[in-house]
């Protein structure tokens, strides 16, 4: 599932990569025994590219100094292991962020115990909003460019066994120790203008649709908050939401992706027909006042089929993410699930006729010449922008993608 994701700069010399395969950096994936599961955060550490940092959905943090040839577990002794999100502020390497409950909704997502925050890089760790977020999860954390201790959360309250209430965006000033909210909902996704901490912008995307769900903006640093329009869609259709806001000079510039909710699946309709496909993928170069829907044209990354229904295996819900190359507000990265034989991670490219589609694993890298599937469908009539995607079909793709240049990609994934 992708909603998190994490922009890199800085390219390292040591992590193995290329544009035509996958490399397994670790820690490990769910099919070893003792390890820590599917990955639900990565961050990567803004002044050195050897340093990456992730979460994962049932064994805590983990953080590589080499660039993922050797990795060390950080919060074993902490309250709780079970992890939604992580984030690094941008202007202090040292202040970590990690967000506790995994936020995604399934049979074996856990609550958490709070937001727990670090200031020395990862070697020890407080738990901090305990009474806000305890037995809840928080599914994506954006922090302050210029402020390491000012500091959002998206919170959901549908974890298994977690207590109801207190779902929505949280904002804290002082590293955590204090919270408000004035938005409330099953919050998916929250992002920061990197160069206006007074905007903020909100997903709150209940995975089976909410009269509240919708995409929020805030101008006063999120005190207050305006649902957006123009064009985006409303209705119970609109299921699970995941955002992404451009880091380089035009930060106006934010994508979204939905899932569907399912709502108009036929009664008892098995597989589901349309819950969980990929529901609306649009565009805005305005700060949200205005959206272009480019779904037309893009492959179904969410899983399953919205063109032929009742193909099943569409995973939205659970298995989605958005990135924007960090040097190039016209590349996008959207990432899900391959069930059904779909790309489950594709990127959108200046060409509109170079389509190409690999079979690729995540963690875990399947051979190439035995990997190749049907190129993804395309149009010549989609919408100017994003109207080409180059795909890359992986069983499903979790919280996480760090683009590092246009084609290379560090990634958390599931692996069954």
């Amino acid at each position: 599932m992708l909603e998190l994701l994490e922009d890199r700069t800085l390219l390292s010399n040591v992590i193995p990569l290329n544009s035509q395969t996958w490399m397994p950096i670790g820690p490990a994936d769910i099919t070893n025994a003792g390890a820590s599961g599917r990955i639900t955060g990565v961050a990567g550490d803004p002044t050195d590219p050897n340093t990456i940092f992730i979460s994962a959905a049932g064994g805590g943090v983990w953080k590589t100094s080499d660039a993922g040839k050797t990795w060390a577990p950080l919060t074993d002794n902490q309250q709780t292991d079970f992890m939604g999100s992580i984030a690094i502020a941008p202007s202090n390497h040292n202040v970590i962020y990690a967000g506790t409950g995994e936020a995604n909704f399934s049979i074996d997502s856990f609550y958490g115990r709070g937001l727990l925050v670090s200031s020395d890089g990862g070697v020890t760790w407080q738990l901090k909003g305990n009474a806000f977020f305890d037995r809840r999860a928080i599914s994506k954390i954006a922090v302050a460019f210029s402020d390491p201790n000012t500091v959002w959360v998206a919170v959901t309250d549908e974890a298994v066994n977690s207590l109801g209430g207190d779902a929505g965006i949280w904002k804290s000033t002082d590293g955590g120790n204090t919270w408000s909210s004035s938005l409330g909902g099953e919050a998916t996704d929250v992002v920061v203008d990197p160069t206006n901490a007074m905007i903020v912008y909100a997903a709150i995307g209940y995975y089976r649709g909410s009269s509240l769900n919708g995409i929020y903006k805030s101008i006063d640093g999120g005190s207050s908050w305006a649902q957006l329009s123009g064009r985006l869609p409303t209705g119970p259709e609109v299921g699970r939401i995941a955002l992404a806001i451009s880091k380089t000079n035009s930060p106006q510039t934010l994508y979204t992706m939905i899932s569907d909710s399912g709502a108009f699946d036929g009664l008892g309709t098995t597989p589901p027909q349309f819950f969980g496909t990929l529901f609306k993928f649009m565009k805005s170069t305005d700060g949200g006042l205005t959206w272009a829907d480019l779904t037309f044209g893009m492959p179904q990354v969410l899983g399953g089929s919205n063109i032929y229904p009742g193909k099943g295996g569409a995973q939205g819900w659970y298995d989605i993410a958005l990135a924007i190359d960090p040097s190039n507000a016209n590349i996008v990265y959207a990432g899900g699930t391959a069930n059904g034989g779909t790309p489950g991670l594709i990127e959108s490219c200046k060409s509109l006729n170079s389509l190409a589609s690999r079979c690729i694993r995540p963690i875990r890298i399947l051979p190439t010449a035995a990997a190749r599937t049907t190129a993804p469908r395309s149009s010549p009539e989609a919408p100017a922008g994003t109207r080409s995607w180059v795909g890359t079909a992986v069983l499903s793709v979790s919280t996480a993608v760090i683009p590092i240049r246009y084609t290379i990609h560090l990634i958390g994934g599931l692996a069954f």
